[in-house]
């Protein structure tokens, strides 16, 4: 059987369909501070997935559920930078510790893991593209925006530390995205919360300049990746990414195009809330580790997975909206 922590959040919900599809017997562990059960509540209704609510943190209940299982894929975590600005300590406790538990019961019984990382490692590292072998660069501590890539860091520490014991995948995510990836709150993600704004008719809001660059990566392909990467036999550490460069103001421009929009597209500062705050200005990953170790090759350009990500958010946004007041 396998067992996906955090399964019910956005990249656990699709990585659960793929395995399903498989034929795996799948077991989710989630709190449900940010996954949704409806989100997996098709295999619920079947009975191919079970769910435990619990905590990553919950040391008897991860010895329980890991002891059947013959992988791990370990998703469960605070997500994202703007999160450490509000949930800092927390953030820190369930992502450093929480894996900590997880590599710790995987060592006993002997269990390989996948663990899901972050581009977010590399920090404010000026290379692009940026491999895997590149230096971790981050900025002061006082500036909680790096706290997010401190714990993803702890992470990848603490695996590298098994590494004469199980196999550990460290796959190192950029910017994933489509379908269920919530638009709204602080902590929408950038394409998510641009086609908001454009199917409401607000203005699509690029803070900055706009001429930052991110590697947008469609889930399908994230996914593909990581199940490629429970089949490693020893530790190692993957980009996943599309290694292509989009800048955000091009972005905000093709999810108008896509959208039939008439937002105006407005650049501003970022909000006060998340001051002090350092731009990363290029994120972009090279993938070359990973075509040849894995067998990974992104195939869902751009255009394509954001008219798909507007095709599943659009008959949603009123529903998605309500559940966010409530």
């Amino acid at each position: 059987s396998v067992l996906v922590t955090g399964g019910a959040g956005f990249i656990g919900s699709h990585l659960v369909d793929k395995l399903v599809a498989q034929g795996e017997e799948v077991t989710v562990i989630d709190d449900l501070s940010e996954g949704r059960t409806v989100n997996i509540s098709h295999h619920l209704k079947s009975g191919s997935v079970r769910l435990v609510v619990g905590s990553i943190l919950d040391r008897p209940l991860m010895l329980s559920l890991i002891a059947s299982a013959s992988v791990v894929y370990h998703l469960a975590a605070i997500v994202g930078v703007d999160k450490a600005y509000q949930e800092s300590y927390k953030m820190l406790k369930t992502n450093i510790e929480g894996t900590q538990t997880v590599l710790e019961t995987c060592k006993q019984f002997s269990v390989n893991v996948v663990l899901a990382s972050s581009s977010e490692i590399y920090g404010k590292n000026l290379n692009v593209p940026v491999i895997e072998t590149d230096d971790t660069v981050l900025g002061k501590t006082s500036i909680p925006r790096w706290g997010y890539a401190v714990t993803k860091l702890a992470n990848e520490q603490l695996a590298w530390s098994f590494k004469n014991e199980i196999p550990i995948a460290l796959l190192r995510y950029f910017n994933c995205y489509g379908p269920r990836l919530h638009p709204f709150g602080y902590y929408s993600f950038v394409i998510s919360l641009f086609i908001k704004q454009a199917l409401k008719g607000l203005p699509i809001t690029v803070h900055g300049d706009g001429l930052q660059t991110r590697s947008f990566t469609y889930i399908d392909d994230t996914i593909d990746a990581t199940i490629a990467a429970s089949k490693i036999s020893k530790t190692d550490t993957f980009n996943v990414c599309m290694p292509v460069q989009t800048k955000i103001a091009d972005l905000a421009v093709l999810i108008k195009k896509l959208t039939g929009s008439k937002s105006p597209i407005v650049k501003q500062p970022r909000p006060k809330i998340f001051e002090p705050f350092e731009e990363t200005r290029h994120r972009n990953g090279t993938i070359d580790k990973a075509k040849k170790q894995l067998g990974f090759n992104p195939e869902i350009d751009l255009e394509t997975g954001v008219n798909r990500t507007i095709e599943w958010l659009e008959p949603r946004l009123y529903e998605l909206e309500k559940e966010q007041a409530a």
